[in-house]
């Protein structure tokens, strides 16, 4: 059986550090000084090669860190992931092999904790075996420092349910793509301006694929990075549908430092180097009458619309969608609804008491 080594070099081009400490001891790392990301395609190669392909070393963390998270997409079910800590002294600095949580669409994630807590670089391996089904791809590679437990608190807070829902949007209520209930009682969240995010993960516009990411999403939220729920109020797939992430009235968990009075909607799909996905018309027009609608319900001006990037240290929203905020924020400004339209929004999606602070 042949084997063939992949070594994935990312350019060397000078860069803005996009990609950093996101807050709340979690940090996103990076491989010269971009996102540690990357796709490729297997799907054309030889099954009986045997390929190992290797990311090349992370730079160095800018803290400490124990823990790291890994999500994707895996080529096929005998495929086995690696890491190494080249940094380190202990049994760690040899090659490890990750226990991957994935699903039959091939999307992974992987949670690995170390020994003891240090600043070495990584770097990520695969193995894979067999035919290759799908492109091999690395969405995130995230470390922390601490273990993370998002906590909600204050007094409770009981929504009604609003009969009417905006013109020019396909919603998904949570009930829709069968979330799973939040760990616990949410904290309260009173918006007053709204962050645009990507989800840096698959991009998808078949309902059947949009809804499997969704739940994948909201596994990796929770049982991973420890949160509550989902961390998004809103998710808009390829085709402009949107879906229910958490209430509009529960704080978020989707920018570290900034969640209280902050809305957060993110483009499913990943908008940067080096995926570049672009996204949709549906969806730009689908994103803009959504700011507008919450914009309107909560009296926030769409001037307000921030990128993830202007928060934290981070690429998101990627690139390719962070040079769209502006028109984005002139489309949501035409179509604010007006007040009688807009009132009681933020009745519509939540269905359990929250606790305001």
């Amino acid at each position: 059986m042949a084997i063939v080594v992949y070594a994935i070099v990312l350019s060397l081009l000078p860069v803005v550090a996009l990609a950093g400490n996101l807050g709340d001891g979690l940090s996103q790392l990076t491989i010269n000084n971009k996102p540690l990301a990357m796709s490729i395609s297997l799907t054309a190669q030889d099954q009986d090669e045997l390929k190992i392909i290797e990311t090349g070393e992370s730079d160095p963390p800018e803290q400490s860190y124990q823990e790291i998270f890994i999500q994707g997409t895996m080529p096929n079910d005998t495929t086995n992931l690696y890491v190494r800590f080249p940094g380190l002294t202990s049994r760690t600095s040899s090659w490890n092999q990750i226990r991957t949580l994935q699903k039959d669409n091939g999307r992974f994630w992987a949670r690995f904790t170390m020994e003891q807590a240090g600043r070495s670089p990584i770097n990520v391996r695969f193995v894979v075996r067999g035919k290759p089904l799908r492109d091999l791809i690395i969405y995130s590679v995230e470390t922390v420092n601490e273990t993370i437990s998002e906590k909600g608190g204050g007094r409770v807070f009981s929504l009604d349910s609003l009969e009417t829902m905006p013109s020019g949007l396909t919603l998904f209520l949570r009930s829709d793509w069968n979330a799973q209930q939040p760990k616990d009682d949410y904290a309260g969240n009173r918006p007053r301006r709204i962050t645009l995010h990507h989800t840096a993960g698959k991009y998808s516009e078949s309902l059947e694929e949009s809804i499997e990411e969704m739940r994948f999403l909201q596994e990796f939220h929770q049982q991973a990075r420890g949160w509550l729920d989902i961390g998004y109020h809103f998710i808009i797939d390829g085709k402009g549908r949107t879906f229910e992430g958490r209430p509009s009235g529960a704080r978020g968990a989707h920018a570290a430092g900034h969640n209280t009075g902050n809305i957060g909607i993110a483009l499913m799909g990943y908008y940067h180097e080096p995926i570049n996905n672009r996204a949709s018309v549906e969806q730009l027009e689908s994103v803009a009458r959504l700011i507008a609608w919450v914009s309107g319900a909560y009296s926030i001006s769409p001037k307000t619309l921030k990128g993830h990037r202007d928060l934290n240290a981070t690429a998101c929203p990627g690139d390719t969608l962070y040079e769209l905020l502006d028109p984005i924020r002139s489309r949501a400004a035409e179509i604010i609804p007006s007040p009688r339209r807009a009132k009681g929004l933020h009745f519509l999606f939540d269905r359990r008491p929250i606790k305001f602070p």
